[in-house]
């Protein structure tokens, strides 16, 4: 993808006002929304199924999520309340394409805290990818968040407070209990909408485990403080990393298979295991050599060496419009707050948006 495709939609106002705006430029792309997930609709339809859903949807409003700011969405992009978080409820809980396996990886360097991410979904969603910017009515408490349509969407970005995260999904085969855990993108928004920091981030992590799909992610706040998360099958991992990096992608480093009654030794698990190993390579030799830390980060979101000849295990994948090659990346300074993107990260056009 080139740069210029991405869909950015800048909002601002109160929280409502944000959420109408975004609805109205994601009307159009909700159908798609629906259609792209069609393969779970009928994840719910058993007696187990509506045991689960029943489960995932009251762990989901015990939260005591922004229902005004959802209702205010819905109004405006056409689509109901209910119909779009049940939806949400069998995208977390259904192995369902795209497996949205990306990459985040941390470095802290120079007096700079920086966050890259890589999407790697293909094309197949192209329609229902947007970068919301975000302000207040006079301008402050600027965020970033990369969505899918949704106001409770947040994979990653900036949120309100200056935390910012990164990372993927997690293999979408965790057991599912039926009673406990709750569901990946109905989940999302709390971290968004309150956490203040990275302790705030783990406390949440660790209070409210996932069932079905899961995710890792590295997260960073303002004040330096380094996080790594995994989640996913009622298991949870948090590491605060001790050096001066860290990244996340399919593989979980912290939360083994065994813990969920998993074995991954295909070969899509190992290149998830040796793409993680590539960018711990990269970003230890960024630490430790002198350099533009902006620019080195953006190579290493760039760097396409494969182990074993097989194309997930790069950090970018090249596969460009094939199924889960990478589209779009991403490298958040938080200590400045801005935004830097580009198309695929081998073209190299980059362009940044101050928060």
């Amino acid at each position: 993808m080139r740069t210029e495709d991405m869909q950015i939609v800048y909002t601002r106002g109160n929280a409502v006002e944000r959420a109408r705006q975004f609805g109205d430029a994601c009307r159009e792309a909700v159908p798609a929304y629906f259609e792209m997930t069609a393969g779970v609709a009928d994840i719910f339809s058993s007696p187990r199924g509506q045991v689960l859903k029943k489960s995932l949807l009251d762990n989901f409003y015990r939260l005591d999520p922004p229902m005004h700011v959802v209702e205010a969405f819905c109004d405006a992009a056409g689509v109901a309340a209910d119909v779009l978080i049940e939806r949400a409820a069998a995208v977390s809980a259904g192995k369902s394409k795209p497996d949205l396996e990306c990459s985040g990886a941390l470095l802290k360097k120079d007096g700079l805290v920086l966050l890259g991410q890589n999407l790697d979904t293909g094309t197949e969603c192209a329609e229902v990818n947007f970068m919301e910017i975000g302000h207040e009515a006079d301008g402050s408490h600027g965020y970033a968040r990369f969505c899918w349509p949704s106001p409770l969407s947040h994979m990653h970005g900036i949120n309100y407070h200056g935390v910012a995260n990164g990372g993927a999904s997690a293999p979408p085969n965790d057991p599912m209990g039926v009673g406990y855990g709750h569901a990946l993108l109905l989940i999302r928004w709390l971290p968004f909408y309150r956490c203040s920091n990275v302790a705030e981030v783990a406390g949440a992590v660790a209070q409210y485990p996932m069932i079905g799909k899961g995710t890792n992610n590295v997260w960073a706040d303002p004040g330096g403080g380094m996080l790594s998360t995994e989640q996913g099958g009622g298991s949870v991992g948090i590491c605060y990393p001790t050096g001066n990096w860290a990244a996340a992608t399919g593989f979980r480093v912290h939360v083994r298979s065994e813990h969920l009654g998993r074995h991954d030794t295909d070969e899509k698990a190992n290149a998830e295991h040796n793409r993680w190993l590539r960018f711990n390579e990269l970003l230890e030799e960024a630490s430790n050599t002198p350099g533009d830390p902006l620019e080195q980060m953006k190579r290493i979101m760039a760097d396409g060496q494969v182990v074993d000849g097989h194309p997930a295990s790069a950090p970018c994948r090249h596969a460009g419009e094939q199924y889960e090659g990478t589209q779009f990346s991403w490298i958040y300074d938080v200590t400045n707050r801005v935004v830097n993107y580009c198309g695929d990260p081998s073209i190299n056009e980059w362009r940044q948006i101050a928060l």
